[in-house]
């Protein structure tokens, strides 16, 4: 059998391998073991989240041979065509290319038809918020009526696009970021299957990535797996991703706790020496201090954390050596540098002087606006007050 994708290979065959939407899991089961499905769905939610993977469990559940039942066999015929992709009830349609009033005017001619070789007909509509107004209108009686055998499931990213005619005659399931928490177990479990050996800091590196889509994460695994020799860590992933590496950020933050400006200047020549990507470096610098004020102010939400075990330690110590107020400022300060940078400023420069910026706490980034940006020179910085003496 050629080599299939993680992706693919352990995309979820039945309601309980859906990761992070146990909410939809949980509805849509109960509403197969009562025979209260709906008609017509819209699935909503960020990508990779499992939209499209739900809509198929949900056909084999309604036409899995042992059914219609929440718990599909998936050894059956049915089952087995579905998960193949070849099963003919099961229609899958790319609204974004499909999206024409004359695509749904077909539509609706072959919905009429009863299922050729199943129970009931699926229709999985993905990206269904680029159909036309006109298309869109055109499905409105189909959805208000459809035919007892024919069931839909709209899936979109955005969700506010639609016909607030068309929301009225579904039943809507906003599908969520997945926590980095669960999507770490899911790779582990992963991991153990494949006999691949990878620690929890690779693990978590991959999960925060792939920032919330199950399917992201699991692309981003294939590719280290493919790319590594022997075990796994977190430097193995970062080197895949092309991010800085994690001791690279930590030794920046505490130079710049130290207010040690030799040595963060040292830090550039290393970054020019190792042929870094400053502006990668800056937004991971950035990411990293976001990361720290989250610690600082105790917002590490069980099962949403992003937060390695193993690196909490180190994390809130050097969170409590710089302090709330001065996060917030470097986070201020690195965010107008890569404005900066974007504005075509030049990389060495403005990575040293930012730099150099944070490290002097007696000096505290503030927010400019564009005009002075561009206005002020060295001479044209502000003076301290002079004292006056008292009359």
């Amino acid at each position: 059998m050629s080599y299939q994708p993680f992706a693919l290979k352990y995309r979820p065959q039945n309601f309980e391998e859906i990761v992070g939407q146990e909410h939809v899991s949980r509805t849509l089961r109960q509403a197969v073991a009562s025979g209260r499905v709906s008609h017509a769905y819209l699935f909503a939610g960020p990508r990779g989240t499992g939209k499209t993977s739900t809509a198929r469990v949900l056909a084999k559940a309604l036409n899995c041979e042992h059914g219609p039942t929440p718990e599909p066999c998936g050894v059956c015929a049915a089952c087995r065509a579905i998960q193949a992709g070849s099963f003919m009830d099961v229609i899958e349609i790319d609204a974004a290319s499909h999206r024409g009033i004359d695509d749904i005017r077909e539509l609706r001619e072959k919905v009429k038809y009863g299922p050729a070789e199943g129970r009931v007909k699926v229709y999985i509509l993905d990206e269904a918020h680029q159909l036309t107004n006109e298309a869109s209108n055109a499905l409105l009686k189909t959805l208000e009526e459809p035919p007892a055998h024919s069931y839909f499931v709209l899936a979109t990213t955005e969700a506010h696009k639609f016909l607030p005619t068309i929301m009225s005659r579904c039943q809507r399931f906003d599908f969520r970021a997945i926590p980095a928490g669960q999507i770490v177990e899911a790779l582990r479990a992963i991991a153990g299957r494949e006999a691949v050996e990878i620690d929890d800091g690779g693990l978590w590196l991959i999960a925060e990535a792939a920032a919330g889509a199950m399917r992201d994460a699991e692309s981003i695994f294939d590719q280290v797996v493919a790319y590594a020799e022997g075990a796994i860590d977190r430097e193995v992933v970062a080197q895949v991703l092309g991010l800085t590496r994690q001791e690279l950020l930590e030794r920046t933050l505490a130079l710049v706790a130290e207010g040690n400006l030799g040595e963060l200047f040292a830090l550039v020549d290393e970054l020019l020496r190792e042929g870094r990507d400053l502006p990668q470096y800056l937004k991971d610098l950035t990411a990293f201090v976001a990361e720290l004020l989250r610690v600082q102010l105790g917002a590490e939400a069980p099962g949403w954390s992003r937060t390695a075990p193993e690196r909490a330690e180190a994390l809130h110590k050097l969170a409590a050596d710089l302090g709330r107020q001065r996060l917030m400022g470097i986070i201020t300060a690195l965010a107008m540098a890569q404005e900066r940078l974007r504005e075509g400023a030049q990389e060495i420069l403005t990575v040293a002087l930012v730099l150099a910026k944070v490290a002097s706490p007696a000096s505290p980034p503030t927010p400019l606006s564009s005009q002075e940006r561009g206005s002020q020179t060295a001479e044209e910085a502000p003076r301290a007050p002079e004292q006056v003496a008292a009359p």
